[in-house]
C-alpha cells in the first residue's frame, strides 16, 4: 500500500494565517518572521503513485483550481525547507469518516483504503529554526489539546 500526503496551500492571501501571525506578534513571539498554513490530507492506496497523484489533485471538494495551490508527494519524501523554518501540523485526534466516504462512495476513488486530514503551519523564525518556540505557539495558539494533537518537523 502507497501513502501520499496531499498540501493545498491557497492562491490569494491567508486571512486566517494573517490574524494569527499578529496575534503572535501581540503574544510576545517577535522573532516569528512569517506564518503559512495549508490543508494536509494523508491518503493511504492501492495502486500506482503517480496515477493517484494526477486523480486526487483534480477532486474538487479537496483542490479549487481558482483558488487553491496543490502539492502531491510520498509519504516518506521530505518537506524541502530553509533552515529558519519548522512546520507543525495540527490533526484533530478522533478522526470521523466522511472524507472517506465522499472520495469512495461519491467520487469512485475506491483505491483509497485510509484517510487523514489536518492543518499543516510553516513557521518561519528571524533567528534560525527554533523547535521550542514553534512547540509553544502550537500549544498555546494553533491547536487546541481538548481535541487536537500536533507534531513539530
Amino acid at each position: 500500500m502507497n501513502q501520499a500526503e496531499l498540501l493545498v496551500g491557497l492562491k490569494i492571501p491567508d486571512t486566517t494565517a494573517i490574524t494569527a501571525f499578529h496575534t503572535l506578534e501581540r503574544m510576545g513571539f517577535s522573532t516569528v518572521k512569517s506564518l503559512e498554513r495549508m490543508d494536509y490530507f494523508l491518503f493511504s492506496f492501492d495502486g500506482d503513485f503517480d496515477v493517484f497523484k494526477e486523480k486526487i489533485m483534480k477532486v474538487d471538494i479537496l483542490v479549487n483550481a481558482n483558488k487553491h495551490i496543490p502539492r502531491v508527494k510520498r509519504k516518506d519524501e521530505k518537506l524541502r525547507h530553509d533552515s529558519d523554518e519548522v512546520f507543525v501540523l495540527v490533526k484533530e485526534t478522533m478522526q470521523d469518516n466522511s472524507l472517506m466516504n465522499v472520495l469512495q462512495n461519491r467520487l469512485g476513488l475506491d483505491e483509497i483504503r485510509e484517510a487523514e486530514r489536518g492543518t499543516l503551519w510553516r513557521i518561519v523564525f528571524s533567528d534560525g529554526k527554533n523547535k521550542e518556540t514553534a512547540k509553544k505557539i502550537a500549544q498555546e495558539l494553533l491547536a487546541n489539546i481538548n481535541y487536537q494533537s500536533f507534531e513539530i518537523f
